[in-house]
Parts: structure tokens; sequence; C-alpha cells
């Protein structure tokens, strides 16, 4: 089967329903094929849509009769496949005091937040690329500038 069957990630699912991971392992373990059900994606365990059903059934008695609605569930615990994540060009627009976190401003003039490693080397109007993560936040999708552009030996331009 296809790596990309297996999209539904095991503490994501374990999370929409409200169980431990670790009882959904143990049915893992006994109760499911791995190839048909489960697989390992990079270092996480990923279900199939048949194995999120599976693992439904079999926690049944688990779920105190909460009834579940398996499109929701599937929506809840896609994982992103590289493919989904967005990237646009955004221009740094203001500073906060928190040192990881910047606003800017894409060319349509919608402002969003976007985390960063340290905004030390940022200045206002520099244009970069920013991707949409899961939770309708946003992050870098490319490295830090190194340092601010500087004049000869070392000097800060314009000065």
């Amino acid at each position: 089967m296809s790596q990309l069957t297996f999209i539904y990630g095991e503490s994501e699912l374990a999370a929409a329903l409200g169980l431990p991971v670790r009882m959904l392992q143990k049915n893992r373990v006994k109760k499911m094929s791995a190839d048909a059900d489960w697989a390992l994606h990079g270092n996480h365990v990923a279900y199939s849509a048949a194995g999120v059903r599976r693992a439904v059934q079999l926690l049944g008695p688990e779920l105190d009769g909460q009834i579940v609605d398996l499109e929701t569930l599937l929506e809840k615990c896609r994982l992103r496949v590289n493919g989904e994540r967005q990237e646009l060009n955004a221009t740094v627009n203001r500073f906060f005091p928190n040192p990881h976190l910047v606003e800017m401003r894409f060319p349509d003039q919608t402002t969003c937040h976007v985390r960063v490693q340290t905004t030390k080397n940022l200045r206002p109007g520099m244009v970069l690329r920013v991707a949409s993560v899961t939770g309708g936040g946003y992050e870098l999708a490319q490295r830090l500038p190194r340092s601010v552009r500087e004049g000869r030996r070392g000097h800060a331009r314009g000065t």
C-alpha cells in the first residue's frame, strides 16, 4: 500500500477521542493488522481510514456511549502532508515585546502574526516567505537572515 493512505495520526486520534494514547497502542498491537490498518509515517504511527474505523469499533466499550462522527474524527486526526503547506511572501510590519513573534503584512494588505526563532536580524520592510500551519497560524518557511546588512569593515550602513 502507498504511504499516503496512512494519514491519520495516533496521538491526534487519541486526543480527538479523549482517550490515552496507551489504550490505542494496546489495541493496535494486539488486534490490528500492520499493513492494512496502520503503518509508520516517519517516526509516527499513522492509521488508514479503515484503521480508524476499526480502532473506533475496538474502543467501543471505552467510549462510554459517546457517539462518534467518523467524518469529523477523520478531519481532526489527519496528518499534514508536505503538499498541503501553503507558502506566501509577506513583509515584516511590526515587532512585539515577545522576541518570537512578529506581525507581517501580505500583498493584499492583510496582517498576521508569525512565529520566528528570534527577531534579532529582522527589520521592518523585509520580505520573507511564510507558511500556514495547522491551527491557523503562520511560521517562517525559510531560514532567518544571518545578519543585518553591514557596510565596510563591520560598520552599519547609514551611520
